[in-house]
């Protein structure tokens, strides 16, 4: 169970490969920059950070996950949002909507998992 901390690693580079052609964009508008922009640059960034520490299997990944969690939904960078980009559904459409809540329905499963994750193979630890 815990080699799903390497499929979620995998899937949050394939996130940040997508999305980060944006970087540079902003990043050339640093003065125009909103807190919210730069928020958006970071959490986009993260997605590198986490991914990797996923794929290493840290503790450390599992604590940067949760507290960029938020982040992931109030900018939609979702672990598995690249599904939308696979399918392209037109908004508003019933597919649109299909994959919507199945991209949210599966990030809070990625959030249930790691917590068992967490529990079973990390916590265990510092218990004994």
């Amino acid at each position: 169970m815990k080699n799903l901390l390497i499929v979620f690693g995998v899937l949050d580079l394939v996130n940040f490969y997508r999305i980060y052609q944006l970087i540079p964009t902003i990043y050339n508008r640093i003065g125009e920059l909103s807190v919210f922009s730069l928020i958006s640059v970071l959490t986009t960034a993260w997605l590198l950070v986490v991914g990797i520490l996923s794929i290493l299997k840290k503790k450390s990944g599992i604590y940067a996950y949760y507290i960029q969690l938020p982040f992931r939904f109030l900018f939609a960078s979702l672990t598995f949002s690249f599904l939308a980009f696979i399918f392209k559904p037109s908004y508003p459409s019933i597919s649109f909507y299909i994959i919507s809540i199945s991209i949210v329905l599966l990030e809070i499963a990625r959030l249930v998992l790691t917590i068992i994750i967490h529990k079973r193979y990390f916590l265990k630890k510092v218990a004994e």
